[in-house]
């Protein structure tokens, strides 16, 4: 299947970009080309394909992977493109002459914050802080550009051939070439322009060459990725799984995360509510997670007024702490009271009771009941999406409200339900709770079925990840 214009091209930086032209092959053709010594083919993609892909990568069955083919058209800069002109085997390029072509150029300059210091560690390499007087620097390269575009403008102008002019045209000089390579081919230069050493500005088109690659192999491009090292981005930054109790929202996050080998990270919305917990009960966060655990009877727990209004002000700092650093965190306090305690705080002398109720059940209260109603209905979003920040991608295994799943589409990301013919839970959790509610269609785009083994289930997930790009992508 063909892509779309606007799906195969991606802009980089300031006038670069990288643009799938066409494809040779598919998933399949890696999966036939394998086969074939057993006169074997398969017409149609299946898990147990994916399977063979997966462990074709891992053993370092390369072959299969030298038959798909690329071919890309790049606009970089000229510095740029003498790196990535070292990968050279298995690659044919053609690239614009600046011997026949007079049109005029353009410059790449960096801006402030890109202009960055020269790393104390790495010789040949830059540190992620811009040097201190980033905003002059940037122009300076600015006007250097202008003066040598000016330059070579004038000498075209007064006749001088384009072979002699551009020697005045500098290294950010945008130039353009086609490119064709191996799907292989591809994976080793970006297992090397991805990593954590190579140069900022070369490593955003690896990652677009890598982007365009998984939506025509997706299956390949993430056995390769794997097998050759880790990628810093996804096509799909963000995950949600959304489902009912005991529908296996967690067993699909690990197996996905599992089978994807450190492609993703596992964040929950709910990771700040077991610290706010912790804080309360004296319990560790990391304790609060497993079934078993969520249905642990928590005793009960004398507080003194004074001492609850301290207790309620860690809760919000912890997790809100814009919220807790003006006085309406005070307000809160009656509201946290009521739920959790026996009875509401009317004097300073007045002694509470948390009331003895399963760990699942605290969770549920702290997280809607007190933090959504206080704070926001976004504080929790605000909270992961703070820690997260914007590098890696991740899976979100505790999706449940509205502006949750819109959070995760709004950033690019999909969000999956996990159904499962019968699913129950004993761990003192209300099922009837609003954080148990399902989420309306238009929030969902895709269901998988919980009716296998939990392998199978995650293969379901990274079987769908063309489809869903393509979903995400319609939506932009």
């Amino acid at each position: 299947m063909a892509l779309r214009a606007a799906e195969a091209r991606i802009s980089v930086g300031g006038q670069g970009s990288v643009e799938l032209l066409e494809t040779f092959g598919n998933d399949l053709t890696v999966v036939n080309a394998a086969r074939v010594s057993l006169a074997r083919e398969s017409r149609e993609l299946t898990a147990r394909d994916a399977r063979l892909i997966a462990r074709l990568a891992r053993e370092d069955h390369i072959t299969p992977f030298f038959h798909p083919q690329a071919r890309f058209r790049i606009r970089m800069p000229l510095y740029v493109a003498r790196e990535w002109y070292r990968h050279t085997v298995g690659f044919t390029r053609s690239e614009v002459s600046r011997r026949y072509v007079s049109t005029m150029p353009d410059c790449s300059v960096p801006a402030p914050e890109e202009v960055r210091a020269r790393s104390e560690l790495v010789r040949q390499g830059s540190s992620t802080e811009p040097v201190p007087w980033a905003v002059e620097a940037s122009a300076l390269m600015r006007e250097a550009a202008d003066v040598a575009l000016g330059a070579y403008s004038k000498l075209i102008e007064g006749g001088v051939a384009p072979e002699v002019a551009r020697g005045v045209l500098p290294q950010s000089t945008y130039t353009e070439f086609i490119e064709t390579a191996s799907l292989y081919g591809y994976a080793r230069l970006c297992r090397l322009r991805l990593g954590p050493d190579a140069q900022a500005e070369i490593r955003a088109f690896a990652e677009a060459v890598e982007a365009l690659l998984r939506r025509r192999f997706p299956v390949s491009t993430a056995a390769l990725r794997r097998s050759l090292g880790p990628a810093p981005r996804q096509d799909i930054p963000i995950i949600g799984i959304h489902g009912e109790m005991g529908a296996g929202k967690d067993t699909l996050a690990d197996n996905f995360i599992a089978q994807m080998r450190g492609l993703y990270v596992k964040r929950r919305f709910a990771a700040g509510v077991r610290e706010a917990a912790e804080i309360l009960t004296g319990i560790p966060a990391a304790r609060m997670y497993s079934d078993e655990e969520k249905a642990i009877q928590i005793a009960s727990r004398q507080f003194a007024s004074q001492e609850f209004d301290e207790v309620v002000r860690q809760m919000l700092a912890k997790v809100a702490p814009s919220f807790a650093a003006t006085e309406d965190w005070r307000s809160a306090v009656p509201e946290f009271a009521s739920v959790l305690c026996d009875a509401v705080p009317q004097h300073e002398r007045f002694d509470q009771r948390v009331k003895p109720i399963t760990v699942g059940r605290l969770l549920q209260l702290l997280g809607t009941e007190c933090f959504r109603r206080c704070v926001g209905a976004s504080v929790w979003v605000d909270y992961l999406f703070a820690s997260v920040g914007g590098g890696g991608a991740v899976v979100i295994p505790d999706t449940r409200f509205e502006n949750e799943a819109e959070a995760i589409r709004a950033r690019g990301g999909v969000v999956v339900r996990v159904a499962r013919p019968s699913a129950a839970r004993m761990d003192g959790r209300s099922g009837a709770h609003p954080s148990e509610a399902r989420l309306p269609p238009h929030l969902v785009d895709m269901v998988v079925v919980n009716d296998s083994t939990p392998g199978a289930l995650g293969e379901q997930l990274i079987l769908a990840l063309p489809a869903l790009h393509a979903i995400a992508v319609a939506r932009e």
